[in-house]
C-alpha cells in the first residue's frame, strides 16, 4: 500500500509541475473529466492484465489504447477542442500511464493481501 500512495503522491506533485510548465488549467470540469477517464483506464487496462496473470497478449491493450487515444480525438474534434498540441498528448499519455502504475501496484498489493487469487 506504500508503493501505490507514494505513487499517487508523486503524480499529483509531477501534475502540478507539468501543469505549470504547460500553461493547463486542470481544474475545469472537461478536463476534471478527461483526466479521470484516461487516469482510470490506464489503471484498469493494467489492472486487469495483471489479475489475468498475463494471458492476455500486450498487442491487445495497445489496440484498446488506440481505440480510446482516436476516439478521444474524434470526440474532441467534434466539440471544436484542439487536442492536437504536442504538450496535450503528453498531458494525456502522463495520466494513462500514471493510472496503469498505480493499477499495478493497486493489483500487486490484493495479490500480497491473498484478496485475489494466484
Amino acid at each position: 500500500m506504500k508503493k501505490l500512495l507514494a505513487t499517487l503522491v508523486f503524480g499529483l506533485i509531477l501534475l502540478f509541475f507539468i501543469d505549470t510548465a504547460f500553461k493547463i488549467d486542470g481544474l475545469t470540469q472537461e478536463m476534471l473529466i478527461n483526466n479521470s477517464v484516461r487516469f482510470f483506464l490506464g489503471f484498469l487496462v493494467t489492472g486487469i492484465w495483471s489479475w489475468s496473470k498475463h494471458k492476455w497478449k500486450t498487442k491487445i491493450f495497445m489496440y484498446v489504447f488506440l481505440v480510446f487515444l482516436i476516439s478521444d480525438v474524434i470526440f474532441d474534434y467534434i466539440q471544436d477542442i484542439s487536442t492536437l498540441e504536442i504538450e496535450m498528448t503528453l498531458h494525456d499519455l502522463f495520466f494513462f500511464f500514471w493510472g496503469a502504475i498505480s493499477g499495478y501496484f493497486f493489483v500487486s498489493y490484493l495479490h500480497d493481501k491473498e484478496l485475489i487469487d494466484d
